[in-house]
């Protein structure tokens, strides 16, 4: 399953992003979905590291001596303590989210009578009033 991973990573993930975008039909679908299929190998592989540090925790090997099963360690004990790394990984990762700017300079993301979303600009144009002498 790693080399799984391996194979999605060895890849520079703008170029494939922009590919896979090209194959489809431009449009803020293909760009949503491009970014989650060139995002998805890299948080898993973390999501793995995370799991796998936790598991070798004392507290779960002595749940596991008691005779817990393994979806209550899972529930009680794994999911607990990843989620708040998992969670912080995840909002960086909104951040880095470069790929939106290089598609639309190459025509791939949304198309101009479709605004992005999050656009500040066009969400409260109605809000913004000019004032003289600013």
């Amino acid at each position: 399953m790693l080399q799984f991973f391996d194979v999605f990573l060895a890849f520079p993930s703008l170029l494939l992003a922009i590919g896979i975008s090209a194959v489809m039909q431009p449009g803020l679908t293909s760009a949503m979905l491009a970014i989650t299929l060139v995002g998805w190998a890299g948080f898993a592989r973390m999501v793995r590291g995370i799991t796998l540090q936790l598991k070798e925790q004392t507290y779960v090997e002595a749940s596991r001596a008691i005779g817990a099963s393994t979806a209550r360690i899972l529930f009680r004990h794994i999911l607990p303590n990843a989620l708040p790394l998992i969670l912080v990984a995840g909002s960086l990762r909104v951040g880095g989210l470069s790929y939106r700017g290089g598609a639309f300079v190459l025509g791939l993301g949304v198309q101009p009578p479709q605004r992005p979303p999050g656009d500040p600009d066009h969400q409260n144009r109605s809000y913004i009033t000019p004032r003289p002498g600013w």
